[in-house]
């Protein structure tokens, strides 16, 4: 039981307040997932673009725009609709787990055990990302890096970050992967190695 007291010699239970907390919980990181991804994705189509239009009078008329973000490739695509569906769920989850349902326990192992696979995918697709994008800036540095001032400046800012890139790079994944699996694993611990299950309804 999470609480008694004693009231006219009688002993009352006290409504039990977790459901309700990690219910809320788990709908505001699904919501917060959804937007982070949405607009991860926004970046990835548009801010490229967006950046080779802005720099397109300061290079060569025959010089392309660098990549200034990694490729959206088949992977990245897979892995964001699988991230979607899953904080999709996670919301789901948080409202049955509000309105005090068993299946919102239910719900929230399933995303746990599949979000922490995911999580582990994903940091792989991102890394992988990343490693695609430096690869295709040395190739841009090499063909074009001597085109133009802009182009000159470019080159020397990739030159002066590249004894770092490799650092920043897996602290970047690390951390990433760190924050994606927070949840999944309290969820894990929660419900499955606690095995904490909804009270019912004579508790609250």
């Amino acid at each position: 039981m999470d609480g008694e007291f004693q009231q006219d010699g009688m002993t009352d239970i006290a409504p039990a307040g977790w459901p309700k907390a990690i219910g809320v919980l788990s709908m505001v990181f699904g919501i917060l997932g959804i937007t982070c991804g949405v607009l991860g994705l926004g970046m990835l189509a548009f801010f490229g673009s967006v950046m080779g239009n802005v720099m397109s009078g300061q290079l060569g008329p025959n010089t392309p725009p660098p990549p200034f973000t990694p490729p959206m490739d088949a992977f990245l695509i897979v892995t964001s609709a699988i991230g979607f569906m899953l904080n999709g769920l996670l919301i789901f989850a948080g409202v049955q787990l509000m309105r005090r349902r068993q299946a919102g326990r239910s719900l929230h192992l399933v995303y746990a055990v599949v979000g922490v696979f995911i999580a582990f995918i994903g940091s792989y697709v991102g890394f992988r990302g990343q490693q695609a994008q430096s690869t295709a800036m040395q190739a841009w540095i090499t063909q074009y890096g001597e085109s133009s001032d802009t182009a000159k400046q470019i080159k020397q800012s990739q030159q002066q970050q590249a004894q770092f890139q490799g650092t920043v790079q897996i602290a970047s994944m690390m951390g990433g992967l760190g924050l994606t699996l927070a949840w999944p694993v309290f969820c894990i611990v929660w419900f499955g190695m606690a095995k904490k299950v909804v009270p019912p309804d004579y508790e609250f």
